[in-house]
């Protein structure tokens, strides 16, 4: 579907908060090797003090690399567009995130993973719909304008509001769902679709890259 944004961490892996009170305001983050409380919190646009109350840590704490910080999630955001709201072309990139809860619920909806789906949206875009990427991707779901054109027009009843994170997720849950189907059903199918376009006779590098990833970060979300 697009060329993954750089801006995704890396291949960070997600686990889910033993108290379910805490997975629907934390995300946890696996730290990896050379990672300190100021970097995770500076990847994350966070105040280290933020980060660290946050897991009844020090500032001067030092993190072991395989262990487990929860950074602190927000839905908040004003749900304006970041650049050039005046223009037709759709979807906006909004200042807005979700949670992995909030995606787990639209891929139910339709029926589709919610493991899958979450890991595919941390993936694309770590659940930031401010995110645009060089190949003008956009929002959490990363789609291409005439992705979301398509399912606009091909996909759903109502027109989806371009300018909502949540129509964003709904949108690419869409097409996640349409892919499944056009591809009979094959998950690591529609996963390689979903990044690298449909219709493709060969897995290109990166494309197998991607599902190694979502694949492993999937067991991740799904508690495995």
């Amino acid at each position: 579907m697009k060329l993954r944004t750089s801006l995704v961490l890396g291949s960070a892996m997600l686990v889910l908060a033993a108290n379910p009170s805490v997975a629907n305001a934390q995300v946890p983050h696996t730290v990896q090797p050379g990672e300190s409380l100021w970097s995770i919190a500076a990847a994350n646009g966070l105040g280290v003090d933020e980060l660290a109350a946050a897991n009844g840590l020090s500032l001067d704490a030092g993190l072991i690399a395989g262990s487990t910080v929860l950074i602190p999630a927000s839905t908040a955001g004003s749900g304006q567009c970041v650049w050039d709201c005046a223009s037709t072309v759709h979807p906006h990139p909004t200042d807005e995130t979700v949670t992995p809860e909030q995606v787990g619920a639209i891929a139910a909806k339709y029926g589709m993973s919610t493991a899958l789906v979450q890991s595919i949206a941390w993936n694309e875009s770590t659940f930031d719909n401010s995110l645009v990427s060089s190949a003008g991707a956009r929002g959490v779901m990363q789609i291409i304008p005439d992705t979301w054109d398509y399912i606009d027009e091909q996909l759903v009843a109502e027109p989806l509001d371009p300018t909502s994170a949540i129509d964003n997720v709904e949108a690419g849950v869409v097409y996640l769902h349409h892919l499944y189907h056009q591809t009979g059903g094959d998950g690591d199918a529609t996963v390689a679709s979903y990044f690298q376009g449909p219709n493709r006779e060969e897995l290109l590098p990166e494309t197998q890259t991607y599902i190694r990833e979502v694949r492993d970060d999937e067991q991740e979300f799904a508690g495995g």
